[in-house]
């Protein structure tokens, strides 16, 4: 489905020019980056399925002039569990951002590379939508973890889901 356009509020960053004009339009391409919650007002409301989202770029850049663009972005949303660790790598902590079809209880842990669970994020009742776990780089002892690949899990009544992060100094 296509949904119309969406406004969202400041663009958090916009990085230096990249070396070359890609477009051919005699202007160096710039980056531009949005905060979680920010994207997440995007997005939140989509029902699962494959979406089109129009949005609506501007701003102004480091050296005072403005910018505008029309994009648009297809967003596929899952109907199931679905997780994500960002930053990763980390050093030495980020956010675990999980995403929950349904409201129900959940179980979200850490493990080693052996498999060992090392720390619990959550043990109890999720709603459904969208939440963040941090990582703070520590195990359930309060040790720093050393640089390699851990692993998450997180088992719901709708299922189980996991992935791998790294950690490092």
């Amino acid at each position: 489905g296509e949904a119309g356009p969406v406004t969202i509020g400041e663009i958090v960053g916009a990085g230096p020019p990249t070396p070359e004009d890609r477009d051919g339009n005699g202007i160096p391409e710039r980056s531009v980056c949005f905060s979680g919650s920010e994207f997440r007002a995007l997005f939140i409301d989509l029902p699962t399925g494959s979406w089109d989202r129009v949005l609506s770029l501007e701003g102004s850049l480091a050296g005072g002039a403005d910018f505008s663009a029309i994009m648009t972005l297809r967003v596929v949303v899952p109907g199931s569990l679905r997780a994500v660790v960002a930053p990763n790598p980390l050093n030495p902590g980020g956010n675990l951002t999980v995403r929950t079809a349904r409201a129900g209880r959940a179980r979200v842990t850490l493990h080693d590379v052996n498999g060992r669970a090392i720390r619990t994020l959550h043990d109890g009742f999720l709603g459904a939508g969208i939440h963040d776990f941090a990582i703070d780089g520590r195990n359930a002892a309060g040790v720093r973890l050393g640089s390699g690949v851990y692993f998450y899990r997180i088992v719901t009544d709708d299922g189980a889901s996991g992935g791998r992060f790294t950690v490092l100094k």
